[in-house]
Parts: structure tokens; sequence; C-alpha cells
């Protein structure tokens, strides 16, 4: 066998391990939506679990940092009625970082009413990249689109700390 360095078949172990392990970061992500989403229900809330095909950090046009999930048609159908419904004005925060993955579930809710719960994860290391790009104190906001990208609801956040680990936030100077 040819020796080939850091190309050969251990760095294919590790590829190998790592989805393995993005794959259950994920199923647990949607357990855990789907668990907290149970609770909110027998509290006879209304609560509803959408998993994001796709999210990313993006810096927008104006210098903000925006957390994009893309949302399927139907999830999307039923977010924005919920959304146009309540105001969701209060929101809480689970994630976990694995391997440069950052697994996240996001709970917009209305104080005994009903909860959005939203599971999405993102590469790590385009945080960087989002904040790096961003205004020197950027606004910081969520946003729910279709694959087209079409709004389906969007959220501003006074703290992005909850979202982000914070040692890839900017460092207060």
């Amino acid at each position: 066998m040819v020796e080939t360095g850091d190309d050969g078949p251990d760095r294919a172990d590790r590829i190998a391990a790592g989805a393995d392990a993005a794959k259950s970061a994920w199923q647990a992500t949607l357990e855990e939506a789907e668990a907290l989403a149970e609770r909110r229900r027998d509290e006879d809330r209304e609560a509803v679990v959408v998993g994001a095909g796709d999210a990313g950090l993006a810096t927008t046009d104006d210098g903000d940092v925006r957390l994009e999930f893309v949302v399927p048609g139907d999830d999307a159908e039923t977010a924005e009625r919920l959304v146009a419904d309540h105001s969701l004005d209060r929101f809480d925060v689970y994630r976990r970082t694995v391997d440069g993955d950052v697994f996240i579930v996001v709970e917009y809710f209305e104080p005994d009413g009903p909860a959005l719960l939203v599971a999405g994860a993102y590469e790590l290391r385009n945080a960087g990249n989002a904040f790096g790009a961003a205004a020197d104190d950027p606004g910081f906001y969520t946003r729910l689109q279709t694959l087209d990208r079409t709004p389906v609801a969007e959220f501003a956040h006074a703290d992005r700390s909850k979202f982000v680990p914070e040692d890839v936030l900017p460092v207060e100077e």
C-alpha cells in the first residue's frame, strides 16, 4: 500500500466518525425540541416544532448578523400563522457544539401561550466569518425563510451570546 500522508485511511476514519457524531447530535437536537414541545403541551399550550433544512449565520447589507433558518413549505405556513396570531416576544436558546457545528433549538414563545421551537445546525466557522464582516456593534436577528428566501418571520435579539459560543463573538475593547 502506498503511504498517503494526511489524506490516507486515518483521515477517512476521522471524517466518518465526524459524520456519525453530527448525525447523532442532529437526532438529539430534534428529540430535545420534541421533548420541549411535549412539556409545553402538558401545560396546555400550543407547541410547534420546525426542523430547519439548513441554517447559517450571515451578515446583512446593514452590517447586522442574522441566523437564517430554511424551513420547509408546510412548516413555513404553520410558523407564519403562529407568528401572525401571537406576539412570541420571548425566546430561549438551547445549543451544543459538536466537531465544529452548533446544534441549536430556539424557542419563541408567549408566556402561558404558544411556543414555536426551531431546530437547526450551523457551521461554527461561519460565525467567525459573519461577525468579522459585520459592523462594529451589529444587531442580531433570527430569520425563518423558505428555500427561495421568502421571509416567514424575523426576530430581533438584544443578547446574541445565547446563539453563538462566546469565543466566536467579537471581544469588547
